[in-house]
């Protein structure tokens, strides 16, 4: 049987200080019924009752210090070898997320990053109608959770066949739908704060990343060359809003004049009560070179868009930079990039989607990068000008 939360009988709910709770089978204590505390209580079940693992073995909300000194967050179900009160070892690490959250890259990283520190047997995703389960010894993803038994004997359990997914455009008849809004909220791309009628750009743009069957030929520019479409790669980028956001990234290579080449990787990412971002990452930083809020950094209608940025910029100890002094360094550098006063990045329209062989979108990826790297040459300077 494979855990469907829906197929499972919720706890008995008990009043607590005027609020629903529930008393928790493995921590014995009245819990808060919040969705996400009555999906891991229905997993304990079925952990239980199902593949027979005993309640003394389970493990719940896990402070990740335990396994490793220093380490933040909490593992919401671990299943052990033993019972906790014998130095057990971890078999299965379980995260759950909320009923309808896709089960998208990011919580496959916050998994594998659990994965490392606690170093399981097994790991599982889940958010009560979507499951998926690995095992590490093997580097596989399985159909289901092993059961006592099956850890007992060692049978194996039968492994999930790869299916190859393409990222698949949106119809521009569509592209006005809610429910294409609501999908990209979804898939973490549009934040649920951003407006509307921002859908379609920000929709072409993830349609321009994201499908790698629209690839850029090498192409050589003014200041530089991008010499290699290098498609989608996990990058780990320090960003405003936490300590870093590992993701998917179309990334270029591209080669200066000099013969020094430079990585530029390119992301859309929603941060719900912020807005939706464009993320850029060169790679001799760990930091996002940019964060570029769509929200407020585009304008236009419904088909024609235009990007522009106001020069915004912090630098480590310095913090905040003076956009002044920002738009005066890129204007020394690269005038062309200046317009009314701010940082020009290009016009698109969205009407028939967004292509690298498009003469606007070229121009657009081209001042986007420069102005990225131009960022990090001011970045440079600031911090040489501190430390000497």
């Amino acid at each position: 049987m494979h855990f469907k939360s829906d197929q499972i009988k919720s706890p008995a709910i008990i009043r607590h200080n005027d609020i629903d709770h529930f008393l928790c089978s493995v921590r014995q204590k009245p819990i808060q019924a919040l969705p996400e505390e009555i999906l891991r209580q229905k997993l304990i079940s079925y952990l239980h009752h199902t593949l027979h693992f005993p309640l003394e073995n389970i493990g719940v909300e896990v402070p990740l210090s335990y396994f490793k000194k220093g380490q933040k967050g909490r593992a919401d179900i671990i299943v052990y070898d033993q019972p906790l009160n014998r130095n057990p070892a971890p078999l299965i690490l379980i995260e759950c997320k909320a009923y309808g959250v896709a089960l998208d890259f990011r919580c496959e990283q916050q998994l594998k990053r659990y994965q490392k520190v606690i170093k399981p047997k097994y790991g599982g995703l889940t958010n009560g109608k979507e499951t998926k389960i690995y095992n590490y010894k093997k580097d596989q993803e399985i159909i289901r959770l092993p059961n006592l038994y099956e850890l007992i004997t060692g049978k194996e359990v039968e492994v999930r066949r790869a299916q190859k997914k393409e990222w698949v455009r949106t119809k521009y008849h569509q592209i006005f739908k809610r429910f294409i809004f609501e999908k990209f909220v979804r898939k973490q791309i549009i934040s649920p704060h951003t407006c509307k009628d921002l859908t379609p750009i920000i929709v072409r743009l993830a349609d321009l990343f994201y499908d790698t069957a629209n690839k850029l030929q090498p192409i050589k520019f003014d200041r530089f060359s991008i010499i290699e479409d290098c498609g989608i790669r996990f990058a780990d980028y320090g960003y405003a809003f936490s300590s870093g956001l590992l993701g998917y990234y179309r990334f270029f290579l591209i080669k200066h004049p000099n013969g020094n080449h430079q990585v530029v990787s390119f992301s859309i990412y929603h941060q719900n009560e912020w807005g939706t971002y464009l993320m850029v990452g060169v790679d001799n930083r760990k930091g996002h070179s940019l964060e570029l809020k769509l929200d407020k950094f585009i304008t236009g209608d419904k088909n024609k868009f235009e990007i522009i940025h106001d020069g915004s910029l912090t630098v480590g100890k310095r913090g905040r930079i003076k956009n002044r002094e920002v738009l005066d360094f890129v204007e020394s550098k690269a005038g062309f990039l200046i317009r009314n006063g701010s940082v020009f990045l290009g016009e698109l329209l969205a009407k028939d989607g967004l292509y690298f062989h498009q003469k606007n979108v070229q121009d657009f990826l081209y001042r986007v990068c420069y102005y990225a790297i131009l960022r990090e040459d001011l970045r440079r300077e600031i911090k040489e000008s501190i430390n000497s």
